[in-house]
């Protein structure tokens, strides 16, 4: 399968698998955001990084008109395949989130965990938001899943969480640097690159240097910050609608961010 080292991004099954747990309550919080926040129910969401939409899925699900985009043809199609077994219609993008645009304008658009952070640069997170902005009518709104870490800590990741999900006979584990599959039909065992906690880590901000960045786009404002009001007995996050809070020194939440009027 070409060259270089494999990551879980190069079997969709297993990324799906891993990615498997109950989406249900993030799903909920996006779809009570877009409404809360002024989206027209039914209309046009873009989810970036979509992979193979858990989340996508769930929104299509409940009304929304929902586009993918993801630079991995093969994730768009494992998501394709499983929109139409499940009688639903999603339309697929296979670009750079740095980098693309759409036919028609969105009215709103999300990021699930933390995918905005794999952005390695200001000047790759400034070209998305640019791009994200350029896609969305005016005021639409962009939620961004994000953890913040204290302002005063070194610029490096803490140990990553682990867990592992299981399917069919499928065990599929992580320590955020390597990924651990065990496919009993098959036989197979693999060892992949995570491609998100190991080499190129997800990248750390400070809540300060997030609103500079925002600032420095001139693309979105920041509308409203949703810190994580508590998790399930399963430990899955959960967020409010109805509880916003200030940006935290550090911690997980959901930013809604507002395009900017002058935004190209």
């Amino acid at each position: 399968m070409g060259h270089g080292k494999q990551s879980i991004y190069d079997y969709p099954l297993y990324y799906d698998i891993l990615f498997g747990w109950n989406r249900d309550a993030e799903s909920g919080f996006y779809d009570a955001a877009f409404r809360h926040y002024g989206v027209p129910p039914g209309g046009r969401l873009l989810e970036i990084g979509v992979g193979t939409g858990q989340v996508a899925l769930r929104l299509a699900g409940r009304g929304w008109q929902v586009t993918g985009l993801d630079v991995r043809p093969d994730m768009l199609s494992f998501l394709k395949a499983a929109a139409g077994q499940a009688g639903l219609s999603i339309r697929t993008v296979c670009a750079d989130m740095t980098g693309f645009t759409l036919k028609q304008p969105q009215d709103g658009a999300y990021c699930p965990l933390s995918t905005f952070r794999i952005l390695e640069s200001d000047e790759a997170a400034l070209s998305h938001l640019r791009a994200v902005a350029g896609v969305l009518r005016g005021g639409g709104v962009y939620v961004l899943d994000l953890a913040f870490r204290a302002e005063t800590e070194a610029a490096h990741e803490p140990p990553a969480e682990q867990w592992a999900m299981r399917r069919g006979g499928v065990e599929v584990r992580t320590d955020a640097e390597k990924v651990y599959v065990e496919d009993a039909a098959s036989g197979r065992r693999l060892t992949l690159e995570a491609g998100w906690g190991g080499s190129p880590a997800l990248r750390p901000y400070g809540s300060r240097a997030f609103v500079n960045l925002l600032d420095r786009s001139d693309a979105f404002t920041l509308e409203a910050w949703h810190p994580e009001a508590g998790r399930s007995r399963e430990g899955i996050s959960i967020f409010d609608v109805q509880r916003p809070g200030p940006l935290p020194m550090a911690g997980r939440g959901m930013a809604v961010l507002r395009r900017a009027a002058g935004a190209a």
